[in-house]
């Protein structure tokens, strides 16, 4: 048999006794199957309870309304970015279809310079709608038009040696678009 605790002598860090879990005296607390006797652990312990939820199955009302809110909120939110993300995409696209007219241009002028023949007139390509995002087959209509204008001058001091600028321009979302590439082109010597 073991003395009573009063008995005991109390040292300040033998404060576990024992992994076994033991009834609980008016001084003495267990928590997670260790028995804690008096000493520095004792206070500690009392707030270590675990605070008991009728059986312990199920949620409470407030848990599951909770849960709804936070999974609203990100439903939302990803609904939200969605369409976002497909004007990002549509303007990719026609951004993408600029820069290729632009360089399609290009070449046709530094053609024209290096072979000494006529600079190409202004176009007007139409822009690619593209094809639906349901995946339905259909064809989308042309937002709009490019407008492509470009123009080369000598460099000074190389009379041969010509400085070329394209601008590309378009209509998007009611705001006025712009691409621009310039290039360097020298007239071949026949």
């Amino acid at each position: 048999m073991r003395a009573p605790a009063e008995m005991r002598p109390e040292r300040p860090f033998d404060a576990v006794t024992s992994c076994h879990t033991r009834q609980a005296r008016s001084h003495n607390h267990t928590y997670l199957g260790i028995y804690i006797t008096g000493g520095p652990f004792a206070e500690l312990s009392q707030g270590m309870t675990r605070a008991s939820r009728g059986n312990g199955r199920g949620f409470t009302l407030l848990e599951a309304l909770v849960s709804i809110v936070i999974f609203g909120v990100g439903l939302s939110t990803f609904f939200g970015l969605f369409p976002y993300s497909l004007h990002q995409v549509r303007h990719s696209n026609i951004y993408l279809q600029a820069v290729s007219v632009g360089q399609q241009y290009m070449d046709a002028m530094r053609s024209a310079v290096e072979q000494s023949h006529p600079m190409p007139g202004p176009t007007s390509p139409a822009i690619d709608g593209g094809d639906e995002v349901l995946g339905t087959g259909h064809h989308n209509a042309s937002p709009g038009n490019f407008t492509v204008t470009g123009s080369c001058a000598n460099v000074a001091p190389y009379p041969r040696l010509q400085h070329c600028v394209v601008n590309v321009q378009w209509l998007e979302d009611g705001f006025t678009r712009t691409y621009s590439v310039e290039s360097y082109a020298t007239q071949q010597i026949s």
